[in-house]
């Protein structure tokens, strides 16, 4: 995506983010006649802190995310981003109970493992760090929620996120990687 990112000079709010104006517009786009099976999405981008997270398991960091964040920031879009309970909630259930920090899921995570590695870089999420007003939370390469500077030249994964529309019909599919739905 080059220099799609989030924007130091826009702050770390989701709605000025070059990332969102990338996603739903020039990628929304190349989707033609998909984007029409897409919904409209209230994505809630409130932010929570960082230090907050690191000792908390992944059912507190769903509730900083999408519970109670520090705002209660909405925006209306088709394409987001993951938060990061998303990507935590895609590693087996024995690591849910565990410390954010005490965890390593490489090879248990679905999203992360081996054989769907996103070019071993971090990947941005949908999320911003109320402690500081230039970082957005990301999950690192060791598998880590942390924050960064939200300086465009962060050449950050992007892992864009949507919901179908309740008219469109399941066919068929396991919801593997050799069977996807």
């Amino acid at each position: 995506l080059g220099n799609y990112a989030w924007d130091e000079n826009k702050g770390n709010s989701w709605s000025n983010s070059t990332i969102n104006e990338y996603l739903n517009t020039i990628n929304l786009n190349d989707l033609a006649e998909n984007t029409s099976l897409i919904a409209t999405t209230e994505w809630l981008v409130g932010g929570f802190s960082r230090n907050n997270i690191m000792t908390n398991d992944v059912k507190n960091l769903y509730q900083m995310e999408k519970v109670t964040p520090a705002e209660t920031t909405t925006y209306s879009a088709k394409i987001g981003l993951m938060y990061a309970s998303d990507y935590f909630y895609a590693a087996n259930p024995v690591y849910w109970n565990m410390s954010l920090y005490d965890i390593s899921v490489e090879d248990t995570n679905w999203i992360w493992g081996a054989e769907n590695k996103y070019m071993g870089k971090t990947d941005w999420t949908i999320s911003y760090n109320t402690d500081r007003e230039n970082d957005a939370i990301s999950i690192g390469t060791g598998q880590m929620v942390t924050s960064n500077d939200v300086d465009a030249t962060w050449q950050f994964g992007i892992r864009p996120c949507f919901y179908l529309n309740s008219s469109v019909m399941y066919i068929s599919g396991t919801g593997t990687p050799t069977d996807p739905y």
